[in-house]
Order: structure tokens, then C-alpha cells, then sequence
């Protein structure tokens, strides 16, 4: 049985377990080590059973918690060469046979849990998302993304259950608070993902034989996790698929460990 509970996903930190084939791995540790510790508590985890922390780019959202958790744990860390030196300095004294460079577009092995990343429109050095195939089924995840380009939506195509970004309403964040210069890289090719852009993705990968979605990543000022679903829910209603029926959508918590997905 493969299973997916995201622990946090938002601007204040993000990190998603994925557990199958034996394997159990963090995406990403956004927050503080104790907090992750707790979050996996909460749903029957220990935080010294995880086998592997896959990073998807340096933002501190991203990569707080690695420092700790290498030193402390002793758990392995996979990331591109380029995010690599981005986060090695601040991971000080650690033993290097705990840090994988996995290049873009590769794959890797956890006992029988494999991954392979893939590349993500984001303005970090090297942004990638992960498909990750487990105990008969496969699960992507991706974030962070400005757009969804068709060599992503070929990535993550087919997978049984995907994770992806509803970052925003674009209506709210014109005339939110932001300043006009972070509201520009927000909506810019290399920003983050529209509640609407994020309904097409799902439309496209339902379309392709996807039928579980996992919004995550919004936006605390500028986004609701009820406006995200509805917006989603509106393009798959338009073309006339039926939730529950035809596809099941849940919505990540910012701030506290969601759903536990079971595929």
C-alpha cells in the first residue's frame, strides 16, 4: 500500500510523506525539525524511520528543517547538484555519504520505492518535482511552478495520484496587500500556480487517467482552500466530470497534516 499525507504545504513551509515499498520519504522539511517530528507523530510516524528527504529547490519554505535532520537523524538527502550547493553550506559538519546528488530528469532507489525528478518553472536555481513509483502505483508531486509546460504534464501524466500547486486567485492578489514587484513574480512564468491554471492541469491529467488531486501550496493572503477547490471543481464540472465519482479532490492545510491518501 503506497500512502501520501501532506504534514504542511504553503508559504510558511511545506513538506509531503510519501510511504511505500518498505520506504518511507519526506518531500521537502519547510519547518523546524521539532514541528516535523510532531506532525509525524500525529499520524503514527517516528521521524527516525524516514529513509530519505527528496529536496525540490533551496527556498527556505523548503529546506528548513535539513540542517537537523541530517545531523541529528542521519537521513539521506537527494537534490540536484545545483540545488545541492545552494543548501550545503547551511547543512555545516555532516557526513557526505548522507548527500545524493540526483541530476535532473534521473531516478533513484529507497529500498523498493523509486524516484525520478523532473524540471518545474520556478525562479530557484534548479526546481524539480518527483514522480515516485511504489507497491503497484505512482504519485507526482509538484509545486512552485509559474506554468505547467506540456513536457511536465507528460511527467506526472498517467499517475494515480498527484499533489501540484493552487498557489492563488489571481482576482484576490491584484488587490491584495502585496507590493507590485512580488505580485509580478507571483503571476510571472516563474512564480506560482493560479487556482485557474491549476484547473487545467487537473483537467488535462483527469482527461489522461488521473483520478486523485491533491491541492497544496496556497497562498495565506491570497487564496482560500474553499476557493481553491471551487475553482477546480468548476473546470471539471464544466466538462463534465462528477466528484466522487469520476475523480476525488482534497485540499492540503496550510498549517497541519491533511488527509492520509491510500493508494
Amino acid at each position: 500500500m503506497a500512502r501520501l499525507c501532506s504534514l504542511f504545504s504553503g508559504s510558511s513551509g511545506n513538506s509531503v510523506l510519501i510511504a511505500g515499498g518498505g520506504a518511507k520519504v519526506l518531500v521537502d522539511a519547510g519547518k523546524n525539525a521539532r514541528t516535523i517530528e510532531n506532525a509525524l507523530k500525529g499520524i503514527g510516524e517516528e521521524i527516525r524511520c524516514l529513509d530519505a528527504i527528496l529536496v525540490t529547490h533551496e527556498h527556505s519554505d523548503h529546506t528548513t528543517a535539513l540542517d537537523v535532520l541530517v545531523r541529528r537523524y542521519h537521513i539521506p538527502v537527494y537534490a540536484n547538484a545545483a540545488t545541492m550547493r545552494q543548501i550545503r553550506p547551511a547543512l555545516g559538519a555532516v557526513d557526505e555519504s548522507l548527500l545524493h546528488e540526483l541530476p535532473t530528469g534521473s531516478s533513484a532507489v529507497v529500498k523498493d520505492l523509486r524516484f525520478e525528478s523532473f524540471p518545474v518553472p520556478h525562479d530557484s536555481v534548479e526546481c524539480v518535482g518527483y514522480r515516485i513509483e511504489t507497491e503497484g502505483s505512482t504519485i507526482s508531486l509538484f509545486t512552485d511552478a509559474g506554468h505547467v509546460p506540456d513536457e511536465l504534464l507528460a511527467k506526472v501524466c498517467g499517475s494515480d495520484l498527484v499533489f501540484l500547486e493552487a498557489n492563488h486567485d489571481v482576482g484576490l492578489l491584484k488587490i491584495g496587500p502585496y507590493p507590485w514587484p512580488l505580485k509580478k513574480r507571483i503571476l510571472g512564468p516563474f512564480g506560482h500556480l493560479s487556482n485557474e491554471d491549476c484547473g487545467a492541469a487537473v483537467r488535462f491529467l483527469l482527461d489522461n487517467g488521473t483520478q486523485r488531486f491533491v491541492l497544496g501550496h496556497l497562498s495565506h493572503e491570497n487564496n482560500f482552500p474553499q476557493l481553491a477547490y471551487q475553482t477546480v471543481y468548476a473546470v471539471l464540472e464544466a466538462c463534465g466530470a462528477k466528484a466522487g465519482i469520476d475523480y476525488d479532490l482534497d485540499v492540503a492545510p496550510r498549517g497541519a497534516a491533511g488527509d492520509i491518501h491510500e493508494l
